[in-house]
């Protein structure tokens, strides 16, 4: 089974519930204060505010302006292993014609700083290509375990890093998703004691990877 998936987004709450006003900014993440005066911080992989430099202010990047940074999104192909294949502009995870794909997220280079907060839990959400995203209420519901969730135990470079060269990687910190809504494009897995992991030691923050679990059992 492949997933070819848009880019989403890492939700680290802060004892979290539904978000209101924003308290924080930096490129790749936005802090939202909940009504309970809890927190709710969300992170990107890619820059979803750039500074401008004259007025120094945040300016949101609606255009898709990236900015100066790195690729911090890729798939590795098995079925094209010797190639970097930073310019596609979708990802990839999970078994194709018997031949496998991985996808390299990493969420800038360090987390934000949670001012002394606590985090409850956080939560690793994608959305797959061309599907609704279906969370209704009385929508069906079921848990995925098609896909895992592992830990970048080594540095890597989103414009060189092939399959052939890939960055080790973990046993899986996640190999089944939340309830998600059937027939739905939107998946979710408990990433807490990874991202935990990375605040006790930020320097060994070098991402996370999803592939099908065929590959990572």
């Amino acid at each position: 089974m492949v997933i070819t998936l848009l880019v989403g987004q890492s939700l680290l709450p802060v004892l979290s519930v539904s978000a209101n006003s924003i308290i924080g900014i930096t490129e790749f993440s936005e802090t939202t204060r909940n009504p309970n005066l809890t927190n709710k911080l969300t992170v990107f992989t890619s820059p979803i505010y750039l500074k401008d430099p004259i007025a120094n202010e945040w300016i949101p990047t609606t255009d898709g302006e990236g900015g100066s940074f790195p690729v911090y999104q890729i798939s590795l192909s098995e079925e094209d292993p010797t190639n970097n294949l930073s310019s596609q502009q979708h990802l990839v995870a999970g078994e194709q014609d018997t031949l496998h794909n991985v996808t390299l997220l990493k969420f800038g280079k360090m987390l934000p700083d949670l001012n002394g907060g606590l985090i409850q839990n956080a939560s690793l959400h994608m959305f797959e290509v061309d599907k609704p995203v279906k969370w209704g209420y009385f929508d069906p519901t079921y848990i995925d375990s098609s896909y895992s969730v592992h830990k970048v135990l080594t540095p890597w470079d989103g414009e060189d890093v092939t399959w052939a060269d890939q960055p080790a990687l973990s046993n899986p910190y996640a190999d089944k998703t939340f309830p998600i809504g059937v027939d739905g494009g939107h998946f979710k897995w408990d990433v807490s004691k990874l991202v935990a992991e990375w605040y006790q030691a930020p320097e060994k923050d070098y991402g996370l990877a999803i592939m099908g679990n065929e590959l990572g059992s």
